[in-house]
């Protein structure tokens, strides 16, 4: 099972650190190396020639490993919580955001979630963008800050951008 947040922003610039939780080491043991591993559904569980395995969406896959003599085990992994980054790049004060965010059918972002985009990304948007009710993330600090005075998120226009499950 993994099971860990991961935020998914395809074309961002990556830290090289994984979501944790989101990722599992099996080592083929027994048998003949070398071992080639395969995941009959990349889209939902990739894997690595090491047998690291990744989650790429939510959904269910199966890791098959096979030895140097053809001998094969295989064994299922079930993804879960993986959201995908919905990017809007229309200017909106923080009112038309929430009303947008509200309509599109996601969710706003939590600690969770600016946690792992801190840890898988190097600069996760590139403009201020809203991200919560008077939440924002700050470009230059690459950071998310919260709790804008109302008055001044509603004379205030950025991007917006909220969660989808993946």
């Amino acid at each position: 099972m993994l099971n860990g947040v991961s935020i998914k922003m395809p074309g961002r610039p990556r830290s090289g650190l994984d979501s944790i939780g989101n990722t599992a080491v099996r080592v083929a043991t027994g048998g003949r190396a070398p071992y080639t591993y395969s995941s009959n559904n990349s889209a939902i569980a990739s894997v690595t020639a090491q047998g690291k395995v990744v989650g790429e969406r939510n959904g269910s896959a199966t890791i098959t490993v096979r030895d140097a003599s053809g001998q094969s085990v295989s064994y299922g992994v079930q993804v879960s919580n993986v959201l995908q980054v919905i990017l809007d790049r229309r200017s909106y004060n923080n009112a038309a955001y929430l009303a947008w965010a509200r309509s599109s059918g996601g969710v706003f972002f939590t600690a969770v979630h600016w946690n792992d985009l801190r840890r898988v990304y190097t600069r996760p948007f590139d403009v201020y963008t809203w991200t919560g009710n008077n939440n924002f993330w700050h470009v230059s600090a690459n950071w998310l800050y919260g709790n804008v005075p109302a008055a001044a998120a509603n004379n205030v226009n950025m991007n917006g951008a909220v969660l989808r499950p993946l």
